[in-house]
């Protein structure tokens, strides 16, 4: 998934990429989470060094109607490390809401 992702890296710059960031590392939605009222699922690779645990378990906390699906071995781009226990999770969620 490494390989997937810094392909993509490649078509931006890294003005935008640290633009991006700096954009997002002041900015929090918290607050906003507990007026999600739709059934929400939130799927977390348990390797992600993006997104750590703590952020997880706000949403998994705050939003009222969530379920949680941590799939071992992944980082951040579970859909293509483990694509086929990503697809079966998503499937399982729509199948079931």
């Amino acid at each position: 998934a490494h390989e997937a992702c810094a392909r993509i890296a490649k078509y931006s710059s890294i003005e935008a990429i640290l633009a991006g960031l700096d954009a997002m590392s002041e900015w929090s939605g918290e607050k906003y989470l507990k007026h999600i009222e739709n059934k929400t699922l939130i799927l977390w690779g348990d390797g992600d060094r993006t997104y750590l645990w703590p952020q997880i378990e706000i949403l998994w906390e705050k939003i009222r109607n969530s379920n949680l699906s941590v799939i071992a071995g992944c980082a951040h781009a579970a859909h293509l490390e483990k694509p086929e226990i990503f697809n079966k999770i998503v499937k399982d969620f729509l199948k079931n809401s």
